[in-house]
């Protein structure tokens, strides 16, 4: 009965979301659209967060699953774009205190008493999910080096995660040192993570330059090019564009191999070389 009564309230919140977001939040956001307020847009789309929270509370549903579904149905609005705009002022305050909050989640007693068992559950978390999420990035056709930076960028439990370990605690899943080991993990992965996305950046690099290393160098550049661009960074890359919708001949340089290889493998026309050597010697 508990599990029927549980999916009959999931059935009923999740049809009266379907129903308010696509017949009554659109036309909601249009009449507010009107007024070219965006304080008005911005207090709609809180209250439309805050009143999903609510119904989903009240059918005895996690309050985060309602504000998840009203993220959902607040992007698939013509007005998303707008939205995301003016909730921007504020949403690198509301990530702060999300991670503050997250912050108070680790037990630093536990991580002082029991160190190994804190870094062996951490540890088995990072190293499961990135090996996962790699195997899924070659199977989608990346690199080897961009698999592993995905992998390591990824590594850490998702913030979901603690509303699902909240609710099979209450539910008696998890005892209360279980509880408080995984939410410990759980945050200490969320913080490391700057931390890991940068040495995955730094390993791809790495194995970018060792393979670009062993790659044979393109050949001799064309001359008849009517442009020289020295550098193919993004600035590069913009001025080529450019040059391209003029109908110019370009040709770029560019020190890195890694750069110079991926533009060749596009067939565009960059080659290696230091721009200061070539000054000097020309």
């Amino acid at each position: 009965p508990a599990i029927k009564q549980a999916i009959l309230r999931t059935i009923l919140a999740l049809g009266i979301a379907s129903f308010s977001g696509r017949l009554i939040l659109g036309r909601l956001f249009s009449f507010v659209a009107t007024a070219g307020s965006p304080a008005a847009l911005r207090c709609l789309s809180f209250f439309a967060i805050f009143g999903m929270c609510y119904m989903f509370e009240a059918l005895g549903l996690p309050s985060t699953l309602g504000a998840f579904l009203a993220g959902v149905l607040l992007s698939e609005t013509a007005y998303r774009q707008q939205v995301d705009a003016v909730i921007s002022p504020v949403r690198e305050d509301f990530l702060g205190v999300f991670f503050i909050t997250v912050g108070f989640f680790i037990d630093l007693n536990l991580v002082f008493t029991r160190p190994v068992l804190v870094l062996s559950t951490v540890s088995i978390l990072l190293l499961s999910k990135s090996l996962v999420t790699m195997a899924v990035s070659r199977a989608a056709g990346l690199s080897l080096a961009n698999a592993l930076q995905v992998g390591l960028m990824l590594s850490q439990a998702g913030e979901f995660s603690l509303v699902m370990i909240n609710t099979a605690t209450n539910h008696g899943a998890f005892s209360p040192l279980q509880h408080r080991l995984l939410v410990t993990a759980i945050g200490v992965s969320l913080v490391s993570t700057p931390f890991l996305a940068s040495v995955g950046r730094s390993l791809a690099e790495f194995l970018e330059q060792s393979k670009s290393e062993h790659e044979e160098m393109p050949p001799e550049p064309d001359t008849a090019a009517e442009v020289m661009v020295y550098g193919y960074g993004r600035i590069g890359r913009m001025i080529s564009q450019v040059l391209d919708e003029r109908l110019v001949r370009w040709m770029a340089f560019d020190n890195n191999p890694a750069v110079v290889n991926a533009a060749r493998r596009r067939d565009l026309p960059v080659f290696y070389g230091n721009v200061m050597q070539m000054v000097t010697t020309a």
